[in-house]
């Protein structure tokens, strides 16, 4: 385990690590899945511990690469998708 308050990376490797289902799994314990659903659209599943209900997020996310060689990704909430469906065991969420 790496504690560390500034790490200097390549953006590719963080973003690896990220889009990496494996390692996605190390750093955050209640992550569930991963589904990419094409047309950069994801459904991001998080297993909580009970009682809390199965939360997932439904996103359309965007990267950017800025000048000065910084990296910009973004996620905004999707209304709907036709291979998301709600589910009733589950809480659809929504983010910024």
């Amino acid at each position: 385990r790496v504690h560390a308050k500034d790490i200097d990376v390549p953006v590719s490797t963080l973003t690896s690590t990220f889009l990496s289902p494996s390692l996605a799994h190390a750093w955050n314990p209640y992550m569930g899945s991963v589904r990419h659903l094409g047309a950069n659209v994801q459904l991001q599943s998080y297993s909580l511990p009970w009682p809390f209900a199965t939360r997932e997020y439904l996103v359309h996310c965007t990267d950017e690469a800025l000048r000065g060689g910084g990296h910009r990704s973004q996620c905004t909430p999707v209304a709907s998708h036709p291979e998301a469906p709600m589910h009733s065991e589950r809480v659809r969420g929504t983010s910024e």
